[in-house]
């Protein structure tokens, strides 16, 4: 099991991970069901207001006009791209599907 430590948030109740890059506290707007699932599933599209974003003081340098960016190639992310797509900064790749998977789940 992961030993993750909990942090109090500023503007929401549920705490943040002390480990994660980046945090994000966020507010809910509006949720949307989406797609067909008779045919290929569906999902819910989830619409919300970001508050504070919270980063790591090591994964920020100042620009020369002095304010601060986040440097994105220094952390170990991985971002959903899509059906069975992920992706890194630089790098992509696709799952192989299996067997309990088809299109219907999509």
């Amino acid at each position: 099991m992961a030993k993750l430590t909990p942090i109090p948030s500023r503007k929401v109740a549920p705490s943040r991970i002390a480990e994660a890059p980046i945090h994000m506290e966020c507010e809910l707007i509006d949720t949307m069901a989406v797609g067909n699932i008779e045919k290929y599933g569906s999902s819910t599209l989830v619409v919300g207001r970001v508050l504070v974003t919270h980063v790591q003081d090591k994964y920020l340098e100042k620009r020369s006009d002095g304010a601060k960016a986040v440097r994105n190639q220094d952390m170990a992310t991985v971002a959903r791209l899509g059906g069975l797509e992920y992706g890194t900064i630089g790098n992509r790749w696709t799952l192989q599907k299996d067997a309990n998977w088809n299109e219907k789940h999509w």
